[in-house]
């Protein structure tokens, strides 16, 4: 009888304490072998050149911006999933982000300092999860990000030739509804990256942790011409303004006053998930007299699915990204076993299909 292959994983982790309770979690899983523990960056890149690793997560809070360098260069010379680690300080937060820009497939945030040891469990359990759709990404996707962004600046000149005090914030009337989880931020940012300055207002709802949001938020907001918030009960959805769906918040639109604005609440979880994108979606299919556009990115689970089916039944637009261009097709193939009507593009060819939707 053959025993099912653990995953092999190496942790970099200087944080004794922290690293301790990680360790003993992934020890216990039946499906993941620790196969080694360092807290030295040159250690842990020797070792990945070995082959002897599966994956590999690193703490990203520890070696300031060194373990960029590391997942940068383990990337682009002998690439293999990367899950970061980070603190929830707003230096963890940005290094957490830095990480995934610079080869992370993705992160875990350590809990604050209450209640740190019931916290650390979750987290590594969170951590374990992660661990186990390693098996079924497509590393190619993720390389291929990366090159693309290494001889291409985030920001071109088609959103960079006018300045952000130029835009204009008019009322929107269409709403493009965005989705997806590990491996979207890759996509949504290289997507920004291809639009006009002037779009309809987009409304994402990410996998990013609460706490986190406001940060990537921000950090858009530096890098594009669009009004990039983290989004809030009350606001107004207009053109070329981007909200940010909040970490462990459901968002909706609804008709107030003859304008389409946001609710965040929080609510019960939804496909196992606050934020849920079906949620947004049905909302989104309720509201007349309004154009919409669903996108559904790369991203594990079946989330946006339904409230998918929902939204074509209402008239909108729908887009899902292809299997080729997704870290992993978990979400844009659930909504592809729903209904068969979607179109499954790269993250071009969707900018394409906003651009002339428009």
């Amino acid at each position: 009888m053959n025993k099912k292959k653990k995953i092999r994983t190496y942790i970099v982790d200087a944080s004794n304490e922290s690293g301790d309770v990680i360790v003993k979690h992934l020890q216990d899983s039946q499906d993941i072998d620790i196969v080694g523990i360092t807290d030295d960056l040159d250690t842990a890149f020797e070792f990945v050149k070995s082959g002897r690793t599966d994956v590999l997560v690193i703490d990203v809070n520890t070696y300031r911006m060194e373990e960029s360098e590391l997942i940068r260069n383990i990337m682009i010379r002998f690439p293999i999933p990367i899950i970061a680690v980070s603190s929830f300080t707003q230096k963890g937060k940005l290094s957490a982000l830095n990480a995934i820009n610079s080869g992370a497939i993705d992160f875990v945030a350590k809990p604050s300092t209450n209640d740190l040891y019931f916290g650390l469990a979750e987290m590594s359990e969170m951590l374990a999860n992660k661990i186990r759709l390693t098996k079924n990404i497509n590393l190619i996707a993720k390389i291929s990000s990366l090159a693309y962004r290494s001889e291409t600046p985030l920001v071109n000149s088609l959103n960079s030739a006018i300045k952000k005090s130029e835009i204009q914030h008019n009322t929107s009337q269409q709403i493009i509804a965005v989705t997806g989880a590990m491996g979207s931020i890759d996509s949504f940012n290289l997507l920004l990256s291809l639009l006009p300055p002037v779009i309809p207002g987009i409304i994402f709802v990410s996998a990013l942790p609460s706490g986190y949001t406001k940060t990537y938020a921000d950090r858009l907001n530096e890098l594009f011409p669009f009004l990039i918030k983290e989004a809030e009960t009350g606001d107004i959805i207009t053109d070329s303004t981007i909200y940010i769906t909040p970490g462990d918040s459901h968002i909706k639109v609804v008709l107030k006053n003859d304008n389409y604005s946001l609710i965040c609440f929080h609510g019960e979880k939804q496909n196992n998930r606050r934020p849920s994108a079906d949620i947004l979606f049905l909302s989104l299919s309720e509201s007349s007299g309004i154009k919409t556009m669903g996108i559904v990115l790369t991203g594990e689970g079946k989330d946006g699915a339904y409230g998918m089916k929902s939204l074509k039944a209402a008239g909108g637009l729908l887009l899902t990204q292809d299997k080729d261009s997704s870290l992993i097709y978990g979400m844009p193939a659930a909504v592809g076993d729903t209904f068969t009507s979607s179109k499954k593009l790269n993250i071009f060819q969707i900018a394409d299909a906003i651009k002339g939707w428009v």
